[in-house]
């Protein structure tokens, strides 16, 4: 019996001695596993702090475009208020320019107008004068004619009487 508690406790004694090794190699993955579980950990809060970064830097630059394009919303709404008033007055004078060009060329119409009237009467008052002036002619060399005439009877009586006295 002895024999058989000597195998028993030699058989327990391997059995122990089996636990204790696959316990160690247990262990052994296991820290091994703890150890990549610790180094998979690192690296992961890493990358979470560079995300975390780089979507703090994402988030302040969102916050910058939508500032920029507020500003720039604003800046736009001003040059179109500003070209609409430009666009009003560009209106209000070209509607002036044309009514006093319009009122212009209705005074250069008239003046016109007034002109060819004038030329017309002066025209008129032209002729008149150039036919009273050959009217005048015409009796000028009538009374030269008359004159000559006159002279020659005179000088005619002279002779006669000059004649007779004689």
């Amino acid at each position: 019996m002895k024999l058989v508690v000597d195998q028993f406790e030699q058989a327990m004694m391997a059995m122990m001695s089996d636990q204790k090794s696959t316990k160690t190699d247990a262990m052994v993955a296991l820290e091994a596993e703890k150890a990549q579980l610790a180094t998979d950990l690192n690296k992961t809060e890493q990358a979470f702090a560079d995300l975390h970064h780089k979507y703090e830097k994402l988030k302040e630059v969102s916050t910058n475009l939508r500032k920029n394009e507020e500003t720039l919303k604003a800046t736009v709404e001003t040059a179109q208020q500003a070209l609409k008033k430009a666009e009003e007055r560009y209106d209000a004078l070209k509607s002036h320019a044309q009514k006093k060009i319009e009122g212009a060329n209705t005074e250069i119409a008239n003046v016109r107008e007034q002109y060819k009237n004038e030329i017309k009467v002066l025209t008129a008052k032209m002729k008149l004068i150039e036919a009273e002036l050959a009217q005048t002619q015409r009796k000028l060399v009538a009374k030269e004619q008359d004159n000559k005439e006159l002279t020659v009877i005179c000088d005619d009586m002279l002779k006669q009487l000059e004649s007779r006295n004689q």
